[in-house]
């Protein structure tokens, strides 16, 4: 009998694991699916920031679906063109007024906390630059690659 409980709780133990393996899985075919293949076998979240996947905002409104915040954030920014040859510099308030016009922002009492915390994320990943404490302005790296981003592919 003691056998038997041990190997049930074993099974009931690599079930747990198979699901959680099983929610990864499919958590990476989800992004598969936005971001395609990332470049030379590397992993998605290494990839150079170029290789962000931002369709255009018509692409979503066809599509009838919001981006994910990142995307979101990033397909404001890449649609305000430099202006001197300067990318426009974001406060938390003009991305989340931005976000909020589109339709694309979180609610609730804590959206901005995060909105704030994606954007520090976003500079920690090479898509963003901070210049001052505050204020984000896209990387030139995203910018270059619009081409490829911005054709909602």
């Amino acid at each position: 009998m003691d056998r038997i409980t041990a190997l049930e709780a074993k099974e009931e133990m690599l079930k747990a694991a198979l699901a959680e393996v099983t929610h990864e899985l499919d958590w990476a075919r989800d992004g598969l699916k936005i971001y395609g293949s990332p470049t030379n076998g590397s992993n998605p979240a290494q990839a150079s920031p170029v290789t962000e996947t931002v369709p255009s905002t018509e692409a979503f409104e066809a599509m009838g679906t919001k981006p994910k915040l990142r995307q979101a954030i990033l397909r404001v920014m890449l649609d305000r063109e430099p202006s001197g040859g300067h990318e426009a510099t974001w406060q938390l308030a003009a991305m989340m007024d931005a976000l909020h016009q589109r339709g694309w922002g979180p609610n609730g009492k804590n959206a901005e906390n995060i909105v704030r915390h994606m954007m520090g994320d976003m500079v920690k990943r090479g898509q963003l630059t901070r210049p001052v404490v505050g204020a984000y302005m896209l990387s030139p790296a995203i910018r270059a690659g619009e081409l490829d981003a911005g054709e909602g592919s």
